[in-house]
């Protein structure tokens, strides 16, 4: 069976999530954005991704960044995945990350390109 580390934040990653865990995959961890105060109250709000390994007890992992952090590093290299899925996690994952699992890694963007624009012409 695949060891899976899974990388997302919102609604949309956390159904692709949800099909992982569902078809049985062994998922030893999500990687996903930090709680975030939301709203008029300013409350502390978990992703989707978050709640929904929350409710599974899948461990879960939430750095400040993911570039330049050793410690991060060093736990996703022990985590040791087969795969990383990414699905919308929303930052950009330096080499050293996508290089440890021995099959690579599985990117899905949302729809929508958030990181700049592509100029044709």
């Amino acid at each position: 069976m695949l060891n899976i580390l899974f990388m997302g934040t919102p609604d949309f990653a956390m159904e692709s999530l949800k099909a992982i865990y569902e078809a049985k995959f062994n998922i030893v961890g999500v990687v996903t954005n930090p709680d975030k105060p939301q709203g008029r109250g300013m409350k502390v709000s978990y992703t989707p991704v978050k709640k929904y390994a929350l409710e599974k007890n899948i461990p879960i992992y939430q750095p400040e960044h993911i570039k330049n952090n050793p410690e991060m590093l060093k736990t996703i290299k022990k985590i040791n995945p087969d795969v990383i899925c990414v699905v919308a996690y929303g930052k950009i994952l330096p080499k050293e990350i996508l290089d440890i699992p021995r099959f690579g890694a599985i990117i899905q963007r949302s729809g929508t390109n958030t990181m700049g624009s592509n100029k044709w012409g």
